[in-house]
């Protein structure tokens, strides 16, 4: 006898000779019953609560694309095979006596099914089966397919016996720090296609690179293929491999977890079966970037979990979007996949943070010599004292007498959801004495480290980090950039060729998009850093904050209005002395050196250095093209910004190939230590009138009614005279931007 029509039956329409074509989906265990020819077309096309079984058409066949699978079934057989909850399995049913393309007209009773039509071609159809719940046993679950001729006789039959698991592939998809168990309703691209923005999909990555290895090893976890402890593991993002059903897979069928040869570089991944065996990545740089998966379904519970942990081992560069792909896949054999399930992470990216975010911690150098800094650090201690941070300061046996912490280190983080930012230090290219300070004592559990160059490319100052800056976050012509913009000096946009970041900085900066680099002229500075120049400070009105930058001209207006007050014999640097233009050292070494020139100047002979009058004119353009460059970039106008008084002087004399380059005349205001809204300002030195620094004066002026407090250091002999301040002397570490980055509209 042959099985019944239990649930649903489809009539399909032939021309000139009538077939009809019926198949049915029931449980083995229904007792068989020969179908009525006058029941055909009173059914209609239905689906029960595991399978659907439909007529394919357009809309479906492009939806399915990914996971579509074909099976042929040939009149008169029986075929067993598996099959995966969430793919559509097109059944090709063959018949030996049909020769011409006829349209199928299906009728159904359920919306779930949405078809129009099939075709029946060269002597079979194709009926798609959807499953949508795995098998509670073996071969449960059969579909009978029956030939009729236009009377209701019989002509022939095929069956097809499916066994269904459901496979899938849970990563944390929707951010909220947990993984999500993939339904068959969830909709494929939000775990196959990561998308930014606050209703955005797709799992995040952080760069694995703290030490939670409690050893001597210094190096970052980034850098081995272990799980260094439970700590190790809250650095990775978690992905379960589930597979529901009656019983283990056949044989012949073996499960893969993949990604591609370049991302297994770019990632590692740990499989947690065993935590007590210490993890090694089973994809990854040394595992290569397949693994077989050898585990069984729980005979209890008709389910297997398979636990994951996911390490990023590097952040987006020129050559890496940031993207990884993951693909589980399921192969008879050595045959290709027959189905497979992807998930996407990105790589969460290096963040800088802001003068405006909340100070945490500040690092600074004891050195001992050419110039001790003692003073400056007790002057440096009441100041974070006051400001409610910490200060680290590296000792001289920590840092190679280099004194430039600014220069050397950049602490940012990253941020993943469900975990506490991390903390990274970014270590610049630049071969100092602090060049193992950000690894040796920085590096450590929940504080990254990294660096990033080009072995054989020679960095420049502008590779140092007080030519790396970042502004708050702002809105320019309706574009919001709520992590705000990096700042970079480079040569001018004019075409002279100067000096500039190296391709490789750059680029990488570029690459973590969610703070696009803006390009200042910074060039015409013999140190050539943006921080010579300008920052940032937080203020209570306005926008949050202002944005200081150096003036020539103001700092001319001050002097000529205290001159025609008859202060003109009042001395500016009494009793400082500095190095002449002949004798400078190179910015960044710290050597021995001598101090063979008086600094003091009184106002009237400073007024009548035509010389400094004209360079300063010069310096002037430059800092208004970058103001020019400043506002346009930024969304900034004058409102927004606050003009502190500065000289410069020029200290390398011009050559045919280079131009003269200039360094601050005085202790540069701007080069400050911004601790919230309490300020640590290069001492300048000026003329004192009344028994204070008109210089001082005018400053306290501007700052403090936006809600500023002043404290002005003695950086002379320290960092002055080296051509470097108190901020390119310091590092700061601060709190993370509440902003999630992954909700930027990109």
């Amino acid at each position: 006898m042959r099985p019944s029509l239990m649930e649903s039956m489809l009539m399909l329409v032939l021309a000139g000779n009538a077939v009809l074509l019926l198949f049915s989906i029931f449980n083995m265990a229904a007792v068989p019953v020969k179908p009525r020819a006058g029941d055909i077309v009173k059914q209609s096309l239905a689906s029960t609560e595991r399978i659907e079984t439909v007529i394919p058409c357009p809309v479906m066949a492009e939806t399915a694309s990914r996971t579509a699978r074909w099976v042929t079934v040939n009149m008169g057989e029986t075929v067993y095979d598996i099959a995966l909850v969430g793919q559509h399995l097109s059944v090709d049913i063959r018949a030996e006596k049909v020769h011409e393309v006829y349209r199928v007209t299906p009728y159904y009773m359920t919306d779930k099914v949405n078809v129009t039509s099939g075709v029946v071609h060269d002597g079979k159809t194709t009926v798609i089966v959807y499953c949508r719940l795995p098998s509670i046993k073996a071969d449960n679950e059969l579909i009978a397919f029956e030939i009729l001729d236009e009377a209701g006789r019989h002509v022939g039959s095929a069956t097809l016996v499916l066994t269904v698991y459901q496979l899938s592939l849970d990563v944390d998809v929707d951010r909220d720090g947990s993984i999500d168990e993939e339904n068959p309703s969830m909709a494929v691209d939000l775990k196959s296609q990561w998308k930014w923005g606050p209703g955005g999909s797709g799992a995040i990555l952080l760069v694995n690179n703290d030490n939670d290895d409690l050893t001597t090893d210094k190096y970052p976890d980034n850098r081995n293929s272990a799980v260094d402890g439970d700590m190790d593991l809250r650095d990775m993002s978690p992905m379960t491999v589930r597979m529901r059903g009656p019983t283990s897979l056949p044989k012949e069928y073996v499960v893969w977890l993949h990604t591609s040869p370049e991302n297994a570089q770019r990632i590692g991944i740990f499989h947690l079966e065993d935590r007590g065996s210490n993890p090694h990545h089973v994809i990854g740089p040394a595992a290569g970037n397949m693994a077989e998966l050898d585990w069984q379904v729980s005979p209890t519970d008709d389910v297997m979990t398979s636990d994951f942990a996911v390490e990023a081992l590097q952040y987006p560069d020129v050559h890496f979007d940031g993207e990884v792909s993951v693909h589980l896949s399921l192969r008879k054999g050595s045959g290709e996949p027959i189905f497979e399930d992807t998930v996407v992470f990105r790589v969460a990216p290096w963040i800088m943070t802001p003068n405006t975010l909340p100070p945490r911690e500040v690092f600074v150098s004891e050195v001992l010599e050419p110039e001790e800094n003692i003073q400056f650090i007790r002057d440096l201690q009441q100041l974070t004292t006051r400001a409610g941070v910490r200060l680290t300061i590296a000792a001289p046996g920590q840092n190679g007498g280099d004194r430039w912490m600014q220069n050397e280190v950049e602490v940012g983080y990253s941020k993943a959801p469900g975990r506490t930012p991390l903390p990274v230090a970014f270590s610049s290219p630049r071969y100092g004495g602090l060049q193992s300070f950000p690894r040796t004592t920085l590096l450590g559990p929940d504080f990254g480290y990294f660096n990033h160059y080009q072995l054989g490319e020679e960095p420049t100052s502008l590779d140092s980090f007080g030519n790396l800056e970042v502004s708050p976050p702002v809105k320019v012509n309706g574009v919001e950039y709520p992590l705000g913009r990096i700042l970079v000096g480079s040569s001018s946009a004019r075409g002279n060729p100067g000096r500039r970041m190296m391709d490789t900085l750059l680029n990488f900066l570029r690459a973590q998009r969610v703070q696009p680099p803006v390009l200042l002229h910074s060039d015409w500075l013999e140190v050539g850093h943006v921080d010579e120049f300008m920052t940032f400070v937080p203020a209570t009105n306005g926008k949050g904050f202002r944005m200081l930058l150096s003036s020539p001209d103001v700092c001319y207006r001050i002097l000529e209005g205290l001159r025609d007050r008859g202060f003109g014999e009042a001395a500016l640097f009494q009793g400082k002395r500095r190095q002449s233009k002949s004798q400078l050292d190179h910015w960044d070494k710290s050597h021995d050196f001598s101090l063979e020139e008086s600094a003091t100047v009184t106002i009237n002979s400073l007024l009548e250095d035509s010389s400094l009058r004209q360079q300063n004119a010069l310096y002037q353009r430059h800092i208004n093209e970058n103001r020019d460059i400043l506002k346009r970039e930024l969304g900034l106008t004058e409102e927004d910004i606050v003009y502190l008084p500065q000289l410069y002087r020029e200290v390398t004399e011009p050559t045919a190939d280079t131009p003269g380059r200039a360094a601050a005349a005085f202790p540069n205001l701007v080069n400050m230590l911004v601790l919230g809204k309490f300020l640590g300002i290069p001492k300048p030195f000026g003329p004192v009138i009344n028994g204070t620094c008109a210089f001082e004066q005018h400053v306290t002026s501007l700052l403090e009614p936006l809600g500023l407090d002043c404290s002005f250091l003695d950086d002379w002999y320290n960092y002055h005279v080296m051509l470097g301040e108190v901020h390119c002397g310091t590092q700061t570490r601060r709190q993370p931007f509440d902003f999630k980055w992954w909700e930027m509209d990109l």
